[in-house]
């Protein structure tokens, strides 16, 4: 009798999974497909290779997260991005010709969502940015802005809003810092009160045209490819209603380097204004990406990979959070 699925190591969710990934390439029209791994955390994703030299990329989406509907609101906005002249991934459509395609398998207990995506070259920069990556990067967000703000959303979009309800305390989309199983009485406590203090003054801060609409929400540097020196956004999992200041907030956290804040906001600037108070408001968005990052990852217990960094990861960032606080607000 095979093991629960929840019971398994990671490499043994990893061979859980290949067999889906073999079954999901083949609801596309691809001509002999092979899979390779990519990566396994949030979601997993394969290099898709075919006999013609195609190379695509297959995401299986975790349970629980997206719904089908939600998946393509996902790839109809990616679409409109695309036809704005904007260099994101383009989605292809199954032999049934939908864009979502619901895979079961054996050894692997829920039906997973799953999509095909071209292949798109580039390289992850991260350490090696200059001004001239982050200054693109930062025109690259706010067309993204831009070309949002212009939209009709179609009546069945449906992508889930990262509001300050959002983003902390009960009903947090990433998970609610009172349920992470890494954190002990007094600092669940403390980080529960910190979330709701935060959360008000996300609240005070407005959902206004100026400041919120269709946002990226995860541009860390492993979703941002440079090709020929000009930037690639990809995995748009995440999208949704929020805050703009949250596409740079990211970035700007992830970068040590002296001159990467002002960069990615002079080319920001360059297409469109910062949004309204950005210096104020910056601080209190780091302070909610620490207290969600916990709730994130102390909510993960269903993959080994992600409980394993957790172990490391919360306390560090709780420290973090709880030496910022006294300066936020």
């Amino acid at each position: 009798m095979k093991r629960p699925f929840g019971e398994l190591t990671f490499q043994g969710h990893l061979r859980r999974l290949r067999p889906m990934a073999e079954e999901a390439v083949r609801r596309w029209p691809l001509a002999e497909p092979r899979v390779r791994r990519l990566h396994y955390g949030e979601n997993a994703t394969y290099e898709v290779r075919d006999r013609n030299g195609g190379r695509r990329v297959l995401r299986i989406a975790r349970p629980g997260y997206q719904s089908p509907e939600a998946i393509r609101s996902e790839l109809w906005w990616v679409a409109q991005l695309r036809e704005a002249g904007l260099d994101v991934p383009e989605p292809e459509r199954g032999r049934d010709g939908e864009w979502v395609q619901t895979v079961s398998v054996p050894g692997v207990p829920e039906a997973r969502k799953c999509v095909l995506l071209r292949w798109m070259s580039g390289r992850f920069l991260d350490a090696g940015l200059r001004p001239i990556h982050l200054e693109r990067l930062g025109r690259v967000i706010a067309r993204v802005h831009e070309v949002g703000l212009a939209l009709d959303l179609p009546a069945d979009f449906s992508r889930q809003p990262w509001d300050p309800r959002g983003l902390l305390g009960p009903g947090a989309h990433w998970g609610d810092t009172k349920d992470c199983v890494h954190l002990g009485e007094g600092d669940r406590e403390w980080a529960a009160r910190e979330s709701a203090r935060v959360r008000a003054l996300l609240e005070s801060y407005g959902t206004g045209a100026d400041r919120f609409g269709l946002i990226h929400a995860d541009l860390h540097y492993g979703n941002i490819l440079f090709h020929q020196g000009r930037p690639r956004l990809i995995d748009f999992d995440d999208c949704g209603l929020g805050f703009f200041a949250h596409d740079l907030m990211t970035p700007i956290s992830n970068n040590d380097q002296p001159y990467a804040r002002e960069s990615l906001l002079s080319g920001y600037s360059q297409v469109r204004p910062l949004p309204p108070d950005f210096d104020r408001f910056l601080p209190i968005l780091r302070q909610a990406q620490r207290l969600r990052s916990i709730g994130w990852l102390g909510t993960r217990s269903d993959n080994p990979g992600l409980r394993r960094i957790a172990v490391d990861a919360i306390p560090k960032i709780l420290k973090a959070a709880r030496q910022h606080a006294p300066s936020i607000g």
